[in-house]
């Protein structure tokens, strides 16, 4: 469903109302002692509350900006086409001639073309990995390769200056995180509940009454705490069960793989196409107004091209034999 559809979405339409809306289990707790007249009164101002507040998402929120819009191509999970993904940088670009100047923008497709030519960073998952972590990895390694490039996502990224409360926020996990080892985002939020509890009692935690609530909380999360660490380690150990029997895939599977690996090569190599096309007309345009200075970036584009191409034609060719054999 696109803004346009979200914008006249009825949402107190029957069809689209859940039979018993939900209020949480705390709270389903707390209406086992209440009458029938009661929990439907309730369920009805409850529900009343979420269609209220839908309606009141769907007229303030930017379902329509354009700019949001073409940050989508930020997102390496997304399965955009290159065109498109250089159309929204374009466009993106256009958005802030203080960072990018309109004489940058070729260079920064440039930048673009050349970073999607490449195989991606290792140990790095387009769908699994966060989108600044991704982009830290992605940009790391040849950052001076890709000054443009790396400016611009900087500045994309980070949420902007005046959201106070986000930014006590991070500063709080800054703390929290300072002289430790990496904690989840899980843990972190654990330790904020922790301390934002004990203020009550003047951050003294001998002060804390122990109560039947408190211990069973204690129990409870100590029990959500051990189920977690048990699905982190069942996903793990799937993770090497998954990699230790990749030569004993099934052929189906097999030949997902490669249609999958098919793709990102065609992919690689339409950037490919794309950067030898910009080097052959910099250096055409070079050569008619004489400018040594494109002539030579039209070469070093054009060297890069090249060799980007010779690599991913022979790399889609083993995959489409590989294809073939199955």
């Amino acid at each position: 469903m696109n803004s346009a559809e979200l914008k006249h979405l009825d949402v107190g339409a029957t069809e689209n109302l859940k039979q018993l809306p939900e209020v949480g289990l705390d709270t389903e707790q707390e209406m086992k002692t209440w009458g029938p007249q009661e929990k439907k009164a309730f369920r009805t101002g409850a529900q009343a509350f979420y269609i209220a507040t839908a309606k009141h998402l769907l007229k303030e929120l930017p379902l329509e900006n354009n700019l949001l819009t073409h940050l989508r191509f930020l997102n390496p999970c997304l399965t955009l086409g290159m065109e498109e993904t250089t159309q929204s940088l374009k466009y993106v670009a256009a958005c802030v001639p203080h960072i990018i100047k309109t004489e940058q923008v070729a260079l920064l497709v440039d930048e673009w073309h050349s970073l999607h030519c490449k195989p991606a960073v290792e140990g790095t998952s387009s769908c699994t990995t966060p989108v600044d972590s991704y982009w830290a990895a992605a940009l790391s390694a040849d950052s001076q390769k890709y000054p443009l490039l790396s400016l611009l996502v900087h500045v994309l990224l980070p949420l902007p200056h005046g959201n106070a409360d986000c930014e006590r926020g991070f500063s709080k996990n800054k703390r929290i995180l300072e002289n430790r080892s990496s904690l989840g985002m899980t843990t972190i939020n654990g330790i904020r509940q922790v301390k934002s509890y004990r203020k009550r009692f003047s951050s003294d935690p001998s002060s804390v009454p122990l109560s039947r609530d408190l211990v069973k909380a204690v129990k409870n999360s100590h029990k959500v705490y051990s189920e977690r660490l048990q699905r982190e380690s069942e996903e793990q150990e799937r993770q090497k069960r998954k990699a230790s029997s990749v030569a004993n895939q099934p052929v189906a599977e097999k030949q997902l793989k490669l249609c999958e690996e098919r793709d990102t090569l065609e992919k690689r190599l339409e950037s490919s196409k794309a950067m030898l096309e910009r080097a052959q007309s910099l250096i055409k345009a070079g050569l008619a107004q004489k400018n040594l200075k494109d002539i030579e970036s039209g070469q070093v584009l054009l060297a890069e091209a090249n060799s980007s191409l010779a690599e991913n034609m022979a790399k889609l060719a083993a995959t489409n034999e590989k294809l073939q054999k199955m």
